[in-house]
């Protein structure tokens, strides 16, 4: 085995900080009470044999009520038990695709130009120019010659970008 080595300089330093500990540990060994035997009932005990009930302290006592009182409820809010709710069924308003808003165009453009003066764009193989409809509810709300971009509204205010193909 190996042997350890301690300078005794180094053991007198540490002597103060062990023997406390260590004297509590074998205080606390010599005066703990003796165990207790549950299945020993009170006429079972004999002379020579020593029952000593210990009593729990106040705060294991409540924490044991507590926990049994908590038996049998779920513990915090959990998503899937809630009693008091009733189950309604709801069924889903039939819309036909004809019914359905469109919610982007089909439109494509295919060019922009413009003078100083004047944009249009050619959109689906008709030249139109702002304010005119394109593809049913749709108009065109701004044309960017620059950018080749044509800008549609939606009467519900929903806009698209088309843009041309570099």
């Amino acid at each position: 085995m190996p042997s350890i080595n301690i300078s005794p300089a180094k053991l007198k330093g540490l002597a103060p900080m062990v023997l406390p500990i260590v004297a509590l540990y074998v205080l606390k060994i010599t005066t703990a009470p003796a165990p207790t035997f549950a299945g020993l009932q009170a006429e079972e005990a004999s002379e020579t044999t020593a029952v000593r009930l210990v009593q729990p302290a106040m705060e294991s006592q409540r924490c044991a009520e507590w926990a049994k009182e908590l038996q049998g409820t779920p513990v915090g809010a959990s998503p899937f038990f809630y009693p008091d709710v009733e189950e309604v069924a709801v069924d889903p308003i039939p819309v036909s695709v004809e019914e359905a808003p469109a919610l982007k165009p089909t439109a494509t453009l295919e060019g922009v130009m413009g003078s100083g003066t004047r944009v249009m764009a050619l959109i689906n193989g008709n030249l139109l120019s702002v304010g005119d409809a394109v593809d049913g509810d749709w108009t065109i709300g701004s044309i960017d010659v620059e950018r080749r971009t044509v800008e549609l509204v939606h009467p519900e205010g929903r806009t698209f970008r088309l843009e041309t193909e570099r």
